[in-house]
């Protein structure tokens, strides 16, 4: 899973990437980009953060 952030930069240059990356990894669990917001998204906004994680964490 990835959990990105609208501003990052890294989620725009990764964007290909992300779109492909069920094509090579089996068990990709999808991506997760929190809008309006930056490269601390664990800062900005830390509920939604937690809660994304958490999400994970259940269907793991």
């Amino acid at each position: 899973m990835l959990l990105g952030a609208e501003y990052d930069a890294a989620t725009w240059w990764g964007a290909e990437a992300i779109k492909r990356a069920p094509e090579v990894m089996t068990n990709w669990m999808g991506a997760h980009v929190i809008d309006s917001t930056g490269h601390l998204l664990q800062q900005a906004r830390p509920e939604e953060t937690i809660r994304v994680i958490g999400t994970f964490r259940a269907e793991l």
